[in-house]
């Protein structure tokens, strides 16, 4: 997702630092609204031309327009943003053997209450516990339950933590 920061947003007031923009891609808009639309849909335009005017507020000009707008913002002021990832528990055993590998994987991984204790760990195996209803998972010498990894433990993969789940698909 791309979007910008307000400050970086030529208007009136800063019409002459603009100037230096002239021939340059950007964004046109009258509103905050209406840049990020543009954004949005990627309509980009060159700015011809810079009127700054003490009694208009329509100052940039695109080229071949016969439009003007009272903001701009160059290309280059436009800023990447991740959305963060969003994780949900392992619903079956399934979804953790394809995620996390299956018996003798070894798992780099910690506990949540103990994140500065990083442990090794192989995946030893699992069993269906009819008394708890759900999966008891065997990683190293500790048993955890599926359905309570998630909210315990993070592992790593790719040198980067991250809970014990299913990444969703936004």
């Amino acid at each position: 997702m791309k979007t910008f920061d307000k400050k970086d947003v030529f208007t009136l007031v800063t019409a002459e630092e603009a100037k230096a923009y002239i021939g340059k891609q950007g964004y046109f808009g009258d509103s905050f609204e209406e840049l990020e639309e543009d954004i949005k849909n990627k309509y980009k335009m060159q700015l011809e031309n810079v009127y700054p005017d003490r009694y208009t507020s329509i100052v940039f000009r695109p080229y071949a327009s016969d439009t003007s707008y009272g903001l701009f913002i160059p290309v280059d002021k436009i800023k990447e943003i991740e959305k963060p990832k969003k994780y949900r528990p392992f619903e079956t055993i399934e979804e953790f053997v394809k995620t996390i590998g299956d018996i003798g994987t070894i798992i780099t991984y910690r506990t949540k209450k103990e994140p500065s204790q990083e442990m090794k760990g192989m995946f030893t195996g699992y069993m269906w516990d009819s008394a708890c209803r759900g999966w008891i998972l065997g990683i190293g010498a500790s048993l955890y339950r599926l359905e309570n990894l998630f909210e315990l433990a993070e592992y790593k993969y790719k040198n980067e933590w991250q809970p014990f789940g299913v990444l969703e698909n936004d």
